[in-house]
Parts: C-alpha cells; structure tokens; sequence
C-alpha cells in the first residue's frame, strides 16, 4: 500500500542493522563448523517445542484417561510423580539452570542481538 502524502512516514527497513546478522541467525564464532549454526537453529525451537509438549500431552492423557477409569488415571498419576521423585536432583538442577540459561541467552539475543566478531 503506497501513500500520496509528503508527511507519510518512511518505510522500516527489512532486515538487520549494519554488522548483525539476520534474526534467528546463531553465530557461533569462527572456529566452529558451518553446519553447526544451521544445525543449531534447526534444532533449537524443535527442544524448546518438545520441552512445552511433553508435560502437556502427559496431563491430557491422564486427564482423558480420567473420563474413562478414574482408577487407573489414579495410577497414572502416582506413576508419573514417583518417576519425578525419582531423578536425582543434580539432574534437576542441571535442567533448571540449561532452561534459565537459554532464556536468559535467548532473551540477551532478541534485545541486543548477536554480535559478530
């Protein structure tokens, strides 16, 4: 859509500022492998999906599964909780802090950006 007016404001530019790459692009500095960047690109949203899905989709199922035979989502349940008592909480911890990690790493990315050296 074009506009006739003098004081129409200028188009945002598509595309990075000078010296930053483009969005989603993750640059791993140069002594890293091309396919690296890619590969992690590709596989990022794909964890971060995974991460939301499971616990999601685990809820659902007991929770239908309740519709039908409240004794066995009852189990379902119980089986679910004495599996996460069950992970040593090193492993929980290492889980927390690789989550906070990228959300703080991911977050430092969208407000700054990448920077190239």
């Amino acid at each position: 859509m074009t506009s006739d007016r003098d004081d129409a404001a200028d188009a945002l530019p598509i595309g990075a500022p000078a010296g930053m790459p483009p969005e989603g692009e993750i640059d791993l500095g140069a002594s890293a492998p091309a396919w690296l960047g890619a590969t992690a690109k590709l596989i990022r949203p794909l964890c971060v999906g995974a991460l939301m899905a499971i616990p999601t989709i685990g809820a659902a199922s007991v929770g239908i599964t309740a519709i039908f035979d409240r004794a066995t989502a009852l189990a379902m349940a119980e089986a679910s909780t004495r599996f996460l008592v069950g992970i040593p909480t090193d492993i929980v911890a290492l889980i927390g802090f690789l989550a906070g990690g990228y959300t703080v790493a991911r977050s430092a990315e969208k407000i700054v950006g990448v920077i190239r050296r």
